[in-house]
C-alpha cells in the first residue's frame, strides 16, 4: 500500500499471510549483494517494479518505508535500494534481514539512524533467523512491554533473552516488563534513541 502528502511518499507493506509467503520467511539461504535472507530478497524482487512504477508519478520529496513481520523485513530491505531518498523506516516485529556486510551496507549509507524497529516482548519474529545463523538486526530497537499478556512460551524465551542481555526491561517502571503501552528503546552499544 502507498500514498502520499506532504511531499513524501508512504510504502507499507503487510506481514505474511499465504502459504507461499510462509515458505519465503522459512527460505534463510543469502542472496543478493549485500547478502540477505533469500526469501526476503526474493519477495522484494517481484514487489519492486510495482513499487517503482508507483514512486514514477509522485514527486521527488522523501521516502518512508513501514511494514509488519515479513512487510518489516521488505521495507529494510526495500530501503537499500532507495537509500538517497529514505526518510525513514518504521518495522514492527521485524525479524533479522542480513548479516554483517548487510548491516555494514545499511550503516554506510546512513539507514541505520533512519530505521526504528518497534518489538514486543512475546513476538518470536523479531527473533528470527537466530544470530547463530550469522543474521543480525539493523536499526535503533524500542521493545514495548505488556504485564500480564505472556504466554508461558513467551515467558520461558524472554526469560533466556532476558539473561542473555537481549531484552531491555524498563527499570524505572513497576514490574518487570513496564505496563502497557510503555517502551523503552536501546540502540546497539547501549546508547539510548
Amino acid at each position: 500500500m502507498g500514498f502520499q502528502t506532504e511531499g513524501r511518499s508512504f510504502i507499507i507493506f503487510r506481514g505474511t499471510s499465504s502459504r507461499p509467503e510462509y515458505l519465503l520467511d522459512a527460505d534463510i539461504r543469502r542472496a543478493g549483494a549485500p547478502p540477505c535472507h533469500s526469501g526476503f530478497d526474493r519477495a522484494w524482487r517481484s514487489l519492486r517494479p510495482l513499487v517503482v512504477e508507483w514512486l514514477r508519478g509522485k514527486s521527488s520529496g522523501g521516502i518512508v518505508l513501514a511494514g509488519h513481520s515479513l512487510g518489516a523485513a521488505l521495507a529494510i530491505r526495500a530501503a537499500l535500494d532507495f537509500a538517497p531518498n529514505v526518510e525513514a523506516v518504521v518495522a514492527f516485529a521485524a525479524p533479522r534481514v542480513g548479516g554483517r556486510d548487510f548491516l555494514e551496507r545499511y550503516k554506510a549509507i546512513d539507514l541505520d539512524r533512519r530505521t526504528i524497529r518497534f518489538t514486543q516482548l512475546t513476538d518470536v519474529v523479531s527473533r528470527i533467523p537466530p544470530p547463530i545463523f550469522g543474521f543480525t538486526h539493523t536499526g535503533t530497537e524500542v521493545v514495548l512491554g505488556y504485564v500480564g499478556s505472556q504466554s508461558s512460551l513467551a515467558r520461558s524465551a524472554d526469560e533466556i533473552n532476558y539473561r542473555v542481555g537481549k531484552v531491555f526491561p524498563s527499570p524505572n517502571l513497576p514490574g518487570r516488563y513496564g505496563t502497557p503501552a510503555t517502551y523503552e528503546g536501546k540502540r546497539r552499544g547501549g546508547t539510548s534513541p
